[in-house]
């Protein structure tokens, strides 16, 4: 269908004007919407938009035309006869309505929205620029209980395949967080809306001290935005690459915090499948907490099986290599990878070349050894040697016993796990002190000099594609 931009004059689609209407106002201008005359309205959540629409009405088979005075607050829309009137005339909750233009051959400057009982509002701005104003309102209004408006971003930490992480301050308490900003065109574009959704949905669930914490999902029109607490101390490979190798026990303890975690995900049904010390943070105390869940599987029952081929390469598991279907004793693999290449300094299947399938065909057939430089326990060569059991049927760990199989492993005898899972254990290494609560010195420098910049907040996405990452919001239950 086709319309007419007054702006410019052109003919354009439905679907054109949408993206040059919601592209014009910045992802923060959507949150926030600075309208002359609003004040403080003390206890009342804040304004978002206000200002007159020509609302449809209908009266038996007619239709007529209204002229109300509209109020966005929070999520919430009511309108009312004039402005300052305190008869509230209707309401309608944005949170669960589809947004959408109506075509200019019918109405110019014209929107609606359809909540989840079908009922439709059918709206009329002033000018292209009102209605402008008041679709990108309605969309953040729809998208978050919490938003960027609410966080100072402060650096830049890290960048991934979707997007990257910001480092921000909650400008109502001043805390910290790790914010993983995603674009939604690029989820889109790889087809991994499930793996977000996935990721958003574990995160969630979690509450272990070596797992990371989610604080809040949100989205903004382009992007979306996962808030969790902020580990000072960097990622363990950073470590590693200062250290070389860890001494046998420090990787004891380092080792069985991964252990604990591990055995809550595959207690809650969850295959994590990216192990590796990039993903391994460390928090202020010197603890670990593992983090990234986007190639996670969950709903998985003890002897429920899959066969997506994903993950990092120098830690696939032969089954994986080799197509089979498999389970949670991948996980225990990857595991036996972490030890010996914390111990060692180098993976165990390390090729020297960079093409991957020389890495693969040595994960398949090479045998295991050890660098006569590296003086390794007998207990810890034994725990690596039965975690990389090609067969994962023989494997340690394999089965419902798996994660008691390994902490009653020689390696641990010494390891008190449940007073690890209280954090009375002193962690072998407290990372550099901060010299102020936004250092940043155990993140690579590569990132942390970048500006921190939200990408796509603001990129329009086709509506239909928006109803995908419905139910992403999220407000952790201490902050309700």
């Amino acid at each position: 269908m086709m319309c007419k931009d007054l702006d410019t004059g052109e003919i354009i689609t439905i679907q054109e004007l949408e993206h040059r209407m919601v592209a014009s106002s910045l992802a923060e201008k959507a949150s926030t919407f600075p309208v002359d005359g609003l004040k403080d309205r003390g206890n009342k959540k804040p304004v978002k938009k206000e200002g007159y629409l020509t609302k449809e009405s209908r009266g038996g088979l007619m239709k007529n035309w209204k002229r109300r005075y509209f109020i966005l607050e929070d999520r919430q829309l009511k309108w009312v006869a004039t402005q300052g009137d305190s008869t509230v005339k209707g309401t309608m909750d944005c949170s669960e309505c589809k947004l959408s233009l109506v075509p200019e051959s019918s109405k110019p400057h014209a929107f609606k929205l359809t909540d989840s009982k079908m009922v439709t509002l059918t709206m009329v701005a002033d000018s292209a620029q009102e209605a402008s104003d008041w679709v990108a309102a309605l969309a953040s209004a729809q998208f978050q209980r919490v938003g960027l408006v609410n966080f100072e971003l402060l650096r830049t930490l890290g960048k991934g395949a979707y997007g990257k992480v910001l480092l921000v301050r909650k400008k109502d308490n001043g805390k910290l967080y790790a914010m993983k900003n995603m674009s939604k065109s690029t989820v889109l574009r790889k087809d991994n809306v499930g793996k977000i959704k996935t990721e958003n949905n574990i995160l969630r669930a979690l509450d272990h001290p070596y797992l990371v914490n989610l604080k809040f999902a949100f989205q903004t029109p382009g992007a979306l935005h996962l808030v969790m607490e902020f580990l000072p101390g960097g990622d363990l490979f950073a470590h590693m690459k200062r250290h070389k190798r860890f001494p046998e026990e420090w990787v004891r303890i380092y080792s069985a915090e991964v252990v604990l975690a591990l055995a809550e995900l595959h207690a809650q049904g969850i295959v994590y499948r990216d192990l590796k010390p990039e993903n391994i943070m460390m928090g202020s105390d010197g603890h670990l907490k593992v983090t990234d869940f986007g190639l996670s599987k969950s709903n998985m029952e003890e002897d429920d099986v899959t066969t997506t081929f994903c993950g990092t390469n120098e830690y696939f598991s032969p089954e994986m290599l080799k197509g089979h279907a498999y389970g949670k004793e991948v996980d225990w693999w990857t595991l036996g990878i972490l030890v010996y290449e914390l111990l060692c300094g180098r993976s165990p299947f390390y090729a020297g070349t960079k093409n991957k399938k020389d890495t693969y065909e040595r994960i398949l057939r090479a045998p295991l050894a050890f660098p006569e430089a590296v003086d390794i326990s007998a207990a810890g060569k034994d725990l690596i040697s039965k975690l990389l059991v090609r067969d994962p049927k023989t494997r340690l760990g394999y089965g419902s016993e798996g994660a008691s199989q390994i902490k009653t492993h020689p390696f641990y005898a010494e390891t008190d796990f449940e007073a690890l899972m209280r954090k009375e254990v002193e962690a072998p290494f407290v990372p550099k002190a901060a010299t102020n609560a936004t250092d940043t010195s155990n993140f690579d420098k590569h990132f942390t000099s970048q500006a921190p910049r939200v990408s796509d907040a603001d990129l329009f996405i086709d509506p239909e594609a928006q109803e995908r990452f419905r139910g992403f919001t999220f407000v952790g239950p201490e902050h309700e």
